[in-house]
């Protein structure tokens, strides 16, 4: 699976980031099990033309928002 698919999963306010915040444990620096994650995420797979149509943009906004942080600092 690709990173950008991933993401948008893991992020969605509604059926990603609840659901792993609940997954965190420890005081200082929380942390999640991978095998909690891999258990209890129910990751939804599209078919793979949707993924990739998907990842493409999530990783596209990625460069185009470090491109865009390299230029604010430059100003």
């Amino acid at each position: 699976m690709r990173p950008g698919y991933l993401q948008i999963a893991l992020g969605h306010p509604t059926f990603g980031q609840p659901l792993v915040l609940r997954l965190a444990f420890g005081s200082e620096v929380p942390e999640i099990a991978p095998e909690d994650l891999l258990e209890h995420f129910p990751l939804v797979r599209l078919d793979s033309s949707v993924e990739n149509e998907i990842a493409d943009r999530v990783e596209r906004t990625t460069i185009l928002r470090s491109d865009a942080d390299e230029i604010e600092a430059l100003a």
